[in-house]
């Protein structure tokens, strides 16, 4: 019995030694299981230095939408020990993705944020980012073609996307558009081809249909303010039953101005209802001039965001899935009905100058990185978007 009651006080004591010279919990393997499940267990410890690619939009960032995606990104970055490395290559070619690509692998990134306004480069996308090793993932563009999509999944490094519900957001904007009065409506739009601009064309057009709206023309991918506003004056010029107009997407600035100059030059203000899909700040004044009707937005930062934290928890060795399945990400929009409507939501998402962050240091390493919270789960990452709201928003900074 002696023998016995040295044996378990030997062995008491060497646990109590060896729980010493560890730190009592933590795992130096990313993600590990063996990690205790509060978010600050590897604040001591960060990734090794990684490199992620995402095309160059700091042109923009006079826009505080635009300035405040880049912030977020990098403060992303820089939370988890990477570098933003932008890319040259126009994100509304199918040529200048393929540039990215090329220039993300030049430059030596682990990962790349591609934005594909067609299905038909993704398999060269795809053999290009295997060959290098390089994770990639797909912002603001869903992969419409199954054996595409069936393609892509074969591929280790591919992580999956972050999209709105576009389809949602053109049928709602319509509707809410009939229900001001409007009966016939034109649009503007990309060429037929453009993922998002589809999507969203699809919602509306269903909405039109279901509502007895008669859609009378469709204007395409101009490439400046002063062509879309001429374009529209000549539509409300030859339809004069015309009483809405849907900016449904664009690559042009201002566009929705554009449109709504041309209601103005036509003597129309009031008259002809405009919905816009693609928010910004200046709309304010728009709202506020009896300008505009509906923005539906807000979706910049959180899919950016969304689109970066998965690809650096692949990066950085710690899958949000059990088995490395990509991420499927879906993320909501904000709608506003006045100017008072925008100006309280950039209040929160980018502020005047593009500097107020959606989610600060802490809310980064809790909500969107496995590394710093080993508990978190695909399902926790996925509610990010689905909760994207501005309630989520003065709920978490509302101080």
């Amino acid at each position: 019995m002696k023998k016995l009651i040295a044996l378990v006080l030997v062995v008491t004591l060497l646990t109590g030694l060896l729980a010493g010279c560890t730190g009592g919990s933590s795992s130096s393997v990313p993600g590990s299981a063996a990690g205790s499940a509060e978010p600050q267990n590897n604040a001591q410890e960060l990734p090794e230095p990684w490199k992620l690619g995402i095309p160059d939009m700091r042109a923009k960032s006079t826009d505080p939408t635009w300035g405040a995606l880049i912030a977020q990104v990098e403060l992303l970055a820089s939370v988890a020990n990477g570098e933003i490395v932008y890319l040259s290559g126009s994100t509304s070619t199918a040529e200048g993705s393929l540039e990215n690509v090329e220039q993300a692998i030049a430059l030596g990134c682990d990962g790349l944020m591609i934005m594909p306004v067609t299905d038909s480069i993704m398999p060269t996308v795809s053999q290009k980012c295997q060959e290098a090793g390089m994770y990639f993932a797909s912002m603001f563009r869903k992969i419409q073609d199954p054996d595409t999509l069936a393609l892509l999944e074969e591929n280790p490094y591919w992580c999956g996307w972050t999209i709105e519900k576009e389809y949602e957001e053109g049928y709602n904007v319509m509707t809410y558009l009939h229900e001001q009065g409007v009966s016939t409506v034109a649009f503007y739009g990309q060429e037929v081809g453009d993922a998002c601009s589809d999507m969203r064309e699809a919602g509306m057009r269903a909405a039109a249909e279901e509502l007895g709206v008669d859609v009378v023309a469709e204007v395409r991918n101009l490439g400046s303010t002063t062509e879309i506003t001429q374009a529209f004056e000549a539509v409300i010029g030859s339809n004069p039953d015309l009483d809405g107009l849907i900016m449904i997407s664009s690559y042009v600035t201002n566009t929705t101005e554009a449109m709504a100059e041309a209601i103005t030059v036509a003597g129309k203000t009031g008259e002809i209802k405009l919905g816009t899909l693609d928010m910004t700040i200046s709309q304010a004044d728009l709202f506020d001039a009896g300008k505009l009707d509906i923005s539906a937005g807000g979706q910049h930062i959180i899919n950016a965001f969304l689109t970066a934290a998965s690809l650096v928890n692949f990066i950085v060795g710690t899958p949000l899935d059990p088995d490395g399945k990509p991420n499927y990400t879906e993320d909501s929009y904000v709608y506003a009905y006045s100017g008072d409507d925008i100006r309280q939501f950039f209040q929160y998402y980018g502020g005047e100058d593009g500097s107020v962050m959606i989610y600060n240091e802490d809310e980064i390493k809790e909500l969107a990185l496995k590394w710093f919270n080993p508990e978190l789960t695909q399902e926790d990452f996925y509610a990010l978007g689905e909760n994207w709201s501005l309630e989520d928003l003065i709920t978490r900074h509302g101080e």
